[in-house]
């Protein structure tokens, strides 16, 4: 009976070293979880600021202009040429910059969201409104198209200036009225547009049918000159639209998309080419295109026409 006891004795000692034990294996765990994540977030601070550093004495040279160019070009990606980045980091490396491969997409980034906040910011000074309705008008009628993007910083932009407005930032309310006055727009511009049989904006495409808006690209290439033929909309060979000038036929795909047009629409017009005979190929959009349709594009030299570019036509010729 003894030895029973004893052993019994034995094990509940055991059993309580053992939980004393885990005890604080698991408070020592929690401890270096919280330690890692303070030291990953001291870190991203430096980061931060080391990054805010470069921008900064950047803006003192005129070595600014490399970054601001370099966004420029490549605006239209989804994500950055790998062999320009290498070039552009190396360029900055040669300035004097010390800057590692992400130190450089911060970098990148950090300078795009700055410059968006400054456009912002600039046109809503240039358009003061007292009212909620007139504010949400300014920023429909800015030259930014990303309004979920643009929340944060319209809310940055009412607390710099809190003075100017008699209400508060509230980002549902807002993106629910930013909609309304889109679609409102829009409508008002297609009606006005249309009673005069003609199209002055970008805006007015985007409210267009497939079929309108290959008619609409065939007037825009009749006043650019072009002699234009519309292909039957069925058994079209991958072509809308076959234009010519000077005895050189180009044929032109045309996609007016709420997304961005991937590389079919380039597999499409260069089997188009082929068919039609024609020298050159084309894709235009009211979007934008992928990465793989450029890639794709480039290769078999087709122009890919974006929305950039077609509001560029509209306001040129329109």
């Amino acid at each position: 009976m003894l030895e029973k006891t004893i052993v019994f004795v034995c094990i509940l000692i055991v059993v309580g070293v053992t939980i004393v034990i885990r005890g604080r294996s698991l408070k020592f765990e929690e401890l270096r979880r919280i330690e890692e994540s303070e030291l990953r977030e001291k870190e991203n601070v430096n980061k931060r600021e080391y990054i805010k550093k470069i921008l900064s004495d950047l803006k003192l040279s005129d070595n600014q202009i490399l970054l601001t160019n370099f966004i420029d070009k490549h605006q239209h990606l989804e994500s950055w040429p790998e062999e320009e980045l290498y070039l552009l980091k190396a360029l900055l490396v040669s300035k004097g910059y010390e800057i590692y491969t992400d130190q450089l997409l911060d970098l990148l980034e950090l300078k795009r969201e700055e410059a968006f906040y400054e456009v912002l910011s600039n046109y809503l000074n240039e358009n003061l409104s007292d009212s909620l309705d007139s504010f949400i008008s300014a920023i429909v009628c800015s030259p930014i198209n990303d309004y979920e993007h643009a929340l944060s910083y319209i809310e940055q932009y009412m607390e710099e200036n809190k003075e100017r407005y008699q209400f508060d930032f509230d980002e549902e309310k807002f993106l629910s009225l930013i909609d309304a006055k889109l679609k409102k727009k829009k409508l008002e511009e297609y009606e006005k547009n249309i009673r005069r049989g003609d199209f002055s904006s970008i805006n007015e495409v985007d409210c267009m049918l497939g079929s309108e808006f290959e008619s609409f690209l065939g007037k825009l290439f009749t006043r650019m000159g072009f002699d234009v033929s519309v292909t039957q909309l069925s058994g079209d060979q991958g072509a809308d639209l076959v234009i010519g000038k000077n005895g050189t036929l180009t044929v032109v795909q045309a996609k007016r998309y709420s997304g961005k047009v991937g590389n079919k629409a380039v597999q499409e017009v260069v089997a188009a080419k082929g068919f039609y005979e024609a020298k050159n190929a084309m894709v235009v959009t009211n979007n934008e295109f992928t990465p793989a349709a450029y890639s794709l594009a480039k290769k078999n030299t087709v122009e890919l026409v974006d929305r950039k570019k077609l509001e560029k036509w509209i306001s040129l010729y329109f």
